[in-house]
């Protein structure tokens, strides 16, 4: 390696680390890229900046967070902290960073935005709590009165109208059983078959 490309390695690290930082003070687009350009001497376009951001959550664990409740930009921050494995950069980045925005806290130290944070990550368990409680009270008002041992049964059924085009319509999920005082078979309909479900 020339010293050339050790110097371009050294700044792209301390872009990344700078970026970090920026995302732990939750600065907005304008103020990270403003932090960067007093802190290089020199500025970085916005597509640089989101190229470098790229890098910096192009992690496995956080594709994989992605849709679930734990996604927040807390959890996010963290991961990025727990996998840097240069801590003198980064509390140099830190530092510089810090230096920029005196009355401003990290999102590890601002109490406010951790209890926002955990205000919406509290609002999404109880609405995914009362989701399935509500489909929970669907199968069981589905099947009242069915026992245990049915057989359910696919089927399509035919309308009835003449020029119908979408006959036979389905298919509708049906519970057959034989009453155990009657042994008389009985049929209960328990619903239509849903791709979105």
């Amino acid at each position: 390696m020339d010293e050339g490309s050790i110097c371009i390695n050294r700044k792209s690290n301390l872009i990344l680390h700078i970026i970090k930082i920026c995302e732990t003070y939750d600065l907005t687009e304008k103020e990270s890229l403003e932090t960067i350009n007093k802190i290089l001497n020199k500025g970085i376009l916005r597509r640089t900046y989101y190229n470098y951001k790229k890098k910096l959550y192009d992690r496995e664990i956080i594709h994989q967070l992605k849709g679930s409740i734990y996604d927040n930009h807390m959890v996010r921050c963290l991961i990025l902290e727990l996998a840097d494995m240069n801590s003198q950069k980064s509390l140099k980045a830190d530092f510089l960073v810090a230096r920029q925005f005196p009355d401003r806290k990290d999102i590890f130290h601002d109490t406010e935005k951790q209890m926002t944070e955990l205000e919406n990550f509290n609002n999404t368990t109880r609405a995914m709590i009362s989701q399935f409680e509500n489909q929970k009270n669907e199968l069981l008002q589905r099947y009242a009165g069915v026992p245990r041992n049915v057989n359910i049964r696919r089927e399509y059924v035919k309308c009835g109208k003449v020029n119908c085009k979408d006959c036979p319509h389905g298919p509708y999920f049906y519970a057959y059983w034989r009453d155990s005082a009657t042994k008389k078979l009985k049929k209960k309909y328990i619903g239509q078959f849903n791709p979105k479900e």
